[in-house]
């Protein structure tokens, strides 16, 4: 009888849903979004950023995990820059590392340019002759770095397969010449479309050797970004993050006590940075998701109470015919019930659907969870039965003498 009422009653019940699907809605779509990016930033974010057993020497950090004091902001802009000395520093104190890089990097908003073609907004990377191998990026067409190419200065470059696409569409990018500010660099590489969220800065950057970028980028050709170290394992790691620091310090000439004026990278700063986000949204979710439900429910329990108007003899005719009050109870609840069940069950719909859709069309990745397809219909039952309670208990207190006579 439940469903009879819903079908007969198709626009009423459509308008009756609406607070329920959007709230449903909301809660897969943003589950959906922030589990594909936990996911992400757990098993590939960190990992792509720093690498797996790797740090990173670093002037200032550049990931807070919580609030930073002004003057912990000053002392850290004070931060000499990284040298190569320092890259030399490190290199002694890590004679383990499985690899070892330094780099530079610089933005160029004009991009790079073949013959008529442009492709705006590059970065510009100077890596020293392992920075390829440390960052497990992988050529696709030509070569990649070599030691000579480093020793030599040599104006060569490989280049992401966004800027390829861009600039080479029809033709080998290999042994082009490209035009980066007032420089010409040929091509000798590609690297794989690595695609995605942080796939999308990568595929948009090239690689020169640290010599020519020093020589045609910098202003200070000893000045150096970062220093990358990758050990073979997490304990190996851990023991050479001590060695780095002891003896950075020590180049530095830092008294004990005295703040280091270097800051120390891994992978886990990220992963906590991630969790604090991810810890603020999934606060906020409940309340913002029980406001629509609550609209909702309230939306449904007003349609059953002008239900119950409406169905008056309805009630009586029962009541005259044996019905119990939790008969008439139990047929009200299983209309706001179902109502809302279904009302649920089109927002899970719809938002995997909204969560495949920004999947498909954007960088961020999405996932859905089980446990958050169960937790709607849950929701959705729960907004049901207690939307549906005041109205079937009304219903099922009528008198029926006073219920048949009821015009």
């Amino acid at each position: 009888m439940a469903l009879q009422q819903i079908r007969a009653n198709k626009l009423k019940s459509f308008f009756t849903l609406i607070g329920v699907i959007i709230g449903i809605t909301f809660f897969i779509a943003v589950i959906t979004v922030v589990e594909g990016m936990n996911r992400y930033v757990q098993d590939d974010f960190a990992g792509s950023i720093f690498g797996v057993n790797t740090f990173t020497v670093v002037r200032r950090t550049n990931v807070t995990t919580g609030e930073e004091s002004q003057a912990r902001r000053r002392r850290q802009s004070r931060n000499p820059d990284l040298t190569i000395s320092d890259a030399e520093v490190v290199r002694e104190a890590t004679p383990d590392a499985w690899r070892f890089a330094y780099s530079s990097d610089s933005f160029s908003g004009e991009g790079a340019t073949y013959r008529e073609k442009r492709r705006r907004n590059i970065r510009v990377i100077g890596g020293s002759e392992e920075y390829e191998v440390l960052q497990g990026w992988e050529v696709d067409q030509g070569r990649g770095l070599s030691s000579l190419d480093q020793k030599r200065g040599i104006k060569v470059a490989i280049i992401g397969s966004a800027i390829a696409e861009k600039l080479f569409p029809d033709v080998t990018p290999l042994g082009k010449r490209i035009r980066v500010g007032a420089h010409r660099f040929e091509v000798v590489g590609v690297w794989e479309a690595q695609g995605g969220f942080l796939g999308n800065i990568r595929d948009a950057s090239m690689l020169v050797p640290f010599s020519t970028f020093q020589q045609t980028f910098s202003s200070d050709r000893e000045r150096v970004e970062d220093i990358q170290v990758k050990m073979r394992s997490l304990e190996e790691m851990d023991a050479a993050i001590l060695e780095t620091e002891a003896a950075l310090r020590t180049a530095r000439k830092l008294r004990p006590g005295e703040e280091n004026n270097f800051h120390i990278q891994t992978s886990s700063e990220i992963l906590g940075l991630w969790e604090t986000i991810n810890k603020v949204l999934m606060a906020a979710l409940p309340g913002l998701v029980s406001i629509s439900l609550i609209v909702g429910g309230i939306v449904i329990m007003n349609i059953m109470l002008l239900s119950v108007a409406g169905r008056t003899r309805e009630i009586g005719v029962r009541k005259a015919l044996g019905a119990r009050r939790r008969d008439i109870m139990l047929q009200f609840l299983a209309e706001s019930s179902t109502l809302s069940f279904v009302g649920a069950a089109i927002g899970m719909g719809l938002g995997v659907g909204l969560g495949m859709l920004v999947d498909a069309t954007t960088a961020l990745p999405a996932s859905v969870p089980l446990w958050a397809l169960w937790v709607s219909l849950a929701l959705g039952l729960v907004v049901g039965v207690g939307s549906g309670l005041y109205p079937a208990h009304k219903a099922a207190k009528q008198d029926p003498i006073v219920a048949l006579s009821y015009e």
